[in-house]
């Protein structure tokens, strides 16, 4: 995952993009919905699956059985 370092900004990293996964995931979404809503501010495909990995990783989101992203619920 692209990380913030001296090279990179925070902007261009996946971290930026995290937060507005989770704030449009009112209902379950399929990754290429998340990418159309995002694609005007993130051209870089490479990121948002970054930044999906990261959240799945995280247990913050999960997958159903069509493919569509939702969010965990808290335990």
């Amino acid at each position: 995952m692209l990380l913030p370092n001296k090279l990179f900004s925070y902007e261009e990293s996946a971290l930026p993009l995290m937060p507005e996964i989770l704030r449009m995931l009112d209902h379950p979404k399929s990754p290429r919905e998340i990418y159309q809503k995002l694609s005007h501010k993130h051209q870089d495909t490479v990121r948002l699956i970054e930044a999906l990995d990261c959240l799945y990783a995280m247990q913050k989101v999960e997958l159903d059985d069509e493919g569509r992203i939702f969010l965990c619920s808290e335990k």
